[in-house]
């Protein structure tokens, strides 16, 4: 688990085979490409978003986000208009081949259309 990104990766061991996404790459991703937030937002199962990608690498730090220390910290983010509400954090940020290019991860607080995945 990792405690800033509030990720953590589990093994399963299952005798059958599991369905997974493909996992794509962010390190392409460019500002204007289009992305789709998946996620259960209000517990509502199976709710899809979509949405560009505002900008790349957008640091804690600019966003006014210290760690449990105090501490600034430069762990980067997607923007994207893309609704990412309560519930939909943990889900996947995907591009439009259906490839997992991020997590989402939170939106800024008392704003419409902006939203942030790592």
């Amino acid at each position: 688990s990792d405690a800033i990104s509030d990720i953590a990766v589990v093994r399963v061991n299952h005798h059958a085979a599991l369905p997974a996404a493909e996992l794509g790459s962010s390190s392409d991703l460019r500002p204007g490409e289009f992305v789709v937030a998946l996620g259960a937002p209000l517990g509502l199962t199976n709710s899809v978003s979509f949405g560009i990608v505002s900008a790349i690498e957008r640091t804690r730090s600019e966003l006014g986000l210290h760690d449990s220390l105090g501490a600034r910290n430069t762990t980067a983010y997607i923007q994207t208009d893309a609704s990412i509400n309560s519930g939909n954090s943990g889900g996947p940020l995907l591009d439009v081949h259906g490839r997992v290019i991020g997590v989402n991860t939170m939106k800024a607080m008392g704003m419409d259309g902006i939203a942030f995945a790592d």
